[in-house]
This record gives C-alpha cells, sequence and structure tokens, in this order.
C-alpha cells in the first residue's frame, strides 16, 4: 500500500513497484489507509511522514494499532524532523529518503517477494531481512516490542461471556465492539440492579463494573454479587473501571470485592492482559470474525473511504486524533458509530450540567461532570476533560460559584471537539 497525499509520489511509487511484480494500492491520506485496512491485508506499507490531517507518524501508530507485525516503510524528504521523533517511539520501520534511486528502493524490498495478489491471514511478514541502508540511516526489519499504548494482539484469549456493567453509551459502545472483535460475548446492564438481577454463579467468566452508577453503584453491586457466591465455590472475577483518579481509589475498589482495577479510557491490551490474569484457561485462541478481505487485486486500485469527501483534513486540535484512532484499532466504522453517538449524549449532558449549576446542586454537578469527564476521555480531548473535571471538582467541593465560566469553557471545547470528530468520519 502506498499513503502519501501527492498524487506524483503515489503514481511513481506505484510504476516501479508494479515494474518489480508487486500490485498496489493507494491511498491519499493516513483516513484512508486506516480505513482500507479494514477491508483487506497487505504485505508492506510506504508511508509519506507529511500529510495533512494525520500524518505519517499518528499512522503508523494506527498501523500498529491494528497490526503490530506490519512492515512499515517510512518516505520522507527530511528524517531529522519531529515528526520522525514521533515515529521512532512507535516502533521499528524502515526509512527511505526522498529523492530516492530505484537502487535504494530494491534495497528496501530485499528479502521479500512480491505476492500477485494481496496477501490475508496473520502471516504477512515472517521474513528476516537484513539492515538496509537508505540516505544516512541504518534500520533493520524488526518485530516490534509490545508498547505501554500500541495493542497486545498476541494476547488471544477463548470466547468468553462478559458482563458489561455500563451506564455511559459511548463506554458501551467502543468495550463491546472491541471485546467482539476479539470473539467474546458481551451482555450489557446499564445500572448496578441490573447487574445484581443478571448475574448467576458460573454465569459469566469476568464482569467488568463501571464503579459509578444509577440505582446500585459498581462497589454495592460487588458486594451482593459476592454474598451470591459464598455458598458456591464459584468466584467470577470482577475488574473496576472507573475514570476516578484519586488516591486511594484503587484500594477503595478492591477492598468491595473487585479483583483488578483499569482506568478509563479503556485500552484493549490493558484489558486483556488482566482477563488473561484472572480468568482460568484462557490461552484458548479466540473465534474470530472473519474478515471481508480482497483475496485478488490485480493492477492498482485506489482507496475508497468514509472520508471521501476530504479534500485535506483539517487539523486536529480538541483531540489526540493518533491515539483515538490506536484505541479503536484503526476502526473507521466504530469511530463514526461513536462520533454519531457522542453527538448525540454531549447534548443530554452538557444540559444536566446546566440544570445542575442552576439548581446549585453540588452532589448531582459531581456526577455529571465525572460522567462526561469519561466519556470524553475515549477521544483523549484533555482540554474538555480538564474542563469537566473542573466540574466534577466544583461539584464535590461545593464551590458553585466558579462553575459558570467552567461552564462556558467546556461547551466551547465540546462544540470544537464535536466538529473535529465529525469532519473525521464524515
Amino acid at each position: 500500500m502506498i499513503v502519501d497525499d501527492d498524487d506524483g509520489v503515489r503514481n511513481l511509487l506505484a510504476l516501479h513497484l508494479e515494474d518489480r511484480d508487486w500490485n498496489t494500492v493507494r491511498a491519499e491520506s493516513g483516513v484512508k489507509a486506516l480505513d482500507l485496512l479494514q477491508r483487506m491485508s497487505v504485505n508492506l506499507t510506504f508511508l509519506d511522514l507529511r500529510m495533512p490531517g494525520l500524518d505519517g507518524a499518528a499512522t503508523f501508530k494506527a498501523i500498529r494499532a491494528i497490526d503490530p507485525s506490519a512492515r512499515v516503510v517510512i518516505v520522507t524528504g527530511n528524517p531529522e524532523d519531529e515528526i520522525m521523533a514521533r515515529a521512532w517511539k512507535v516502533g521499528t520501520f524502515s526509512l527511505l529518503t526522498k529523492p530516492f534511486t530505484m537502487h535504494e528502493l530494491d534495497i528496501v524490498l530485499q528479502g521479500m517477494s512480491p505476492n500477485p495478489a494481496l496477501a490475508t491471514g496473520p502471516n504477512l511478514a515472517t521474513s528476516n531481512l537484513t539492515p538496509l541502508a537508505c540516505g544516512d540511516t541504518s534500520i533493520s526489519w524488526q518485530a516490534p516490542a509490545q508498547s505501554q499504548t500500541g495493542s497486545n494482539l498476541s494476547i488471544q484469549l477463548r470466547s468468553l461471556n462478559v458482563l458489561l456493567a455500563e451506564d455511559n453509551p459511548v463506554n458501551q459502545l467502543l468495550v463491546t465492539k472491541l471485546l467482539e472483535g476479539q470473539g467474546h460475548i458481551v451482555s450489557l446492564a446499564t445500572n448496578g440492579r441490573q447487574v445484581c438481577d443478571m448475574f448467576e454463579p458460573g454465569a459469566f467468566d469476568v464482569i467488568l463494573m463501571d464503579v459509578q452508577m444509577p440505582i446500585i453503584d459498581g462497589l454495592a453491586a460487588t458486594t451482593i454479587i459476592r454474598e451470591k457466591e459464598k455458598s458456591t465455590t464459584f468466584h467470577t472475577p470482577i475488574i473496576a473501571m472507573t475514570a476516578h483518579a484519586m488516591v486511594g481509589d484503587r484500594e477503595m475498589c478492591l477492598q468491595s470485592g473487585m479483583d483488578a482495577y483499569i482506568a478509563k479510557p479503556i485500552e484493549l491490551d490493558q484489558l486483556l492482559g488482566l482477563i488473561a490474569e484472572l480468568v482460568p484457561e484462557v490461552t484458548e485462541p479466540a473465534m474470530l470474525p472473519e474478515t471481508n478481505v480482497a483475496a485478488t487485486l490485480p493492477g492498482t486500485i485506489e482507496a475508497v473511504s468514509l472520508a471521501e469527501s476530504i479534500e485535506a483534513e483539517p487539523e486536529m486540535h480538541e483531540f489526540d486524533c493518533s491515539a483515538f484512532l490506536a484505541r479503536i484499532q484503526g476502526d473507521m466504522d466504530l469511530a463514526q458509530e461513536l462520533v454519531e453517538q457522542f453527538s448525540i449524549d454531549q447534548v443530554t449532558m452538557l444540559s444536566e450540567i446546566r440544570s445542575c449549576i442552576r439548581h446549585r446542586d453540588g452532589p448531582a454537578l459531581e456526577r455529571a461532570g465525572h460522567a462526561l469527564k469519561g466519556c470524553l476521555s475515549n477521544f483523549s480531548a484533555q482540554d474538555s476533560i480538564d474542563s469537566a473535571q473542573k466540574l466534577e471538582e466544583n461539584g464535590r467541593d461545593g464551590n458553585l460559584d466558579q462553575s459558570g465560566q467552567t461552564l462556558a469553557d467546556l461547551e466551547h471545547h465540546v462544540s470544537r471537539l464535536t466538529a473535529e470528530l465529525k469532519s473525521l468520519t464524515r
């Protein structure tokens, strides 16, 4: 796959690769490349570093979230710039410096055999390449080390029955889709009472429990579940999910009978790692859903994406686009669903915060600010998160006199965030 916003570079690389018996797929932006990767697998990606909107480093990070073993060649005219520095933090890649010669291109391709069809399946990058030198940089292919942020797709669990206790629709959608994408069965409870009603000892392999829920909170629900298990031999692992960041929150969750604690936003690799530690005999590979992959695509095609109408994606100032795309495994269909749900929910959540301030209801403001903060964390929207957290703190401290300006700041950031998210997925 060739990812470059410059038509000339895309066409030139395609021409030379096809002369060497490689089939090519072209994408004019990072967003289009990620959309394409949802529909097929490729042997090798040539990735321009400087592109409008989602730059090469951000795209590289999202590609590695989709496939940690993906082979990527960064193409750049300036190997020393700050985007390259960010790319280095993601993992190992090869480098092709503009302008490049055909000899340098052949060095990059050394050790790989072109496939007349776009390959499918997990074994796309199994051969070892010798060190290569392009420009002044020498790099060798390596399997990327597992990072703290990248998805650890080597954690493969047998198909599990998961009870998800979560009242926020955006959080529900994100966690459900990520787990179903790994072959698990997810049952949803939207409040603590539903969790207790749905729970029977042995019915679920693991429970993901939001701490702050209506009717009965996660701590109280855990206590009830542990009481139900006392007369049995079962102990269902319960993982607390919360946007809390206060000292002592983790200990409070564990003391209530929960087994582990994970902070929102939920990162798939961390969640899978916790489940693997807590659930016995989870090492069987999950039955993953079949992917609709084009087995044979002769010649050259252009990528068609959800963002087809975007001629030049705008800079994203209100959220970390690369972190968001990595969190959702580069799934642009899921991105669109999340953005649509958030666009609806933010109206109601902001209205609730206004009402809390108007009625000077501190505890309700604390809950409403916390709920919105957790929702915003899924998009890594730091400015909005900070404003929501201030409102949460104002409600907890009873300092409502300062809340009016903070709400105005929050509404400003959320409005801009919503517009940027829609521009990413339209």
